[in-house]
């Protein structure tokens, strides 16, 4: 099951804010749906990749300005299941599930759509970090932001899951992703804040 759990902020948060902010949704998600686990410990691999280091759970943050989420995949009977995704979309949104092999890891990415960024900086953007056939299916999309977004959390919640960097973000390719990785995508609005979500759950 991949069980996400996201909370908005009106306040300005820092950096380390957020991230103090994503380890506490963490925490509750752990509570709520790993009861059995009751003193969780936690690790890093190498690559910085987050891990729990007495379950076979996995765990992704991520936060951007005004959200921040966690997303968790594990193997539970113990809940009543959340709505599906498009019933929390509709929604306030507090969490979902999403029925999986409970095994293998997961990355998650939330990106605020900025409004300062015009469609030609995007296009910028995507040129250093996509790939060629990336920046050429964007040029030709007929709503440009959108599909930056999205194709930019797809790689991202794929890095994740695959526990490599950003550097990485311009080598991943979107075309190969279905043979490795199963992709949630989704937008989320708040007042007037919009954002791209997705989450990356191995396959």
């Amino acid at each position: 099951m991949i069980i996400l759990r996201f909370c908005f902020t009106e306040t300005q948060l820092t950096h380390a804010e957020q991230h103090l902010f994503g380890l506490s949704i963490r925490d509750s998600l752990i509570r709520d749906f790993l009861p059995e686990l009751t003193s969780p410990e936690f690790a890093a691999s190498k690559s910085g990749k987050p891990y729990l280091l007495n379950s076979d759970a996995a765990y992704s943050i991520s936060h951007t300005d005004g959200c921040v989420m966690c997303a968790l995949k594990c193997h539970t009977y113990t809940c009543e299941l959340p709505p599906p995704l498009t019933d929390i979309i509709r929604s306030d949104g507090t969490y979902l599930a999403k029925s999986c092999d409970s095994h293998g890891e997961i990355g998650c990415d939330v990106e605020i759509w900025s409004q300062d960024r015009s469609e030609s900086r995007l296009i910028s953007i995507s040129d250093r970090y996509f790939t060629e056939d990336e920046t050429a299916l964007l040029k030709s999309s007929n709503n440009i932001k959108r599909n930056f977004y999205k194709l930019w959390t797809e790689k991202e919640s794929v890095l994740k899951c695959c526990g490599a960097g950003l550097s990485g973000l311009s080598r991943a390719d979107t075309s190969e992703f279905s043979t490795k990785y199963k992709i949630y995508s989704f937008e989320i609005e708040q007042g007037e804040r919009k954002y791209s979500a997705s989450i990356c759950s191995e396959l």
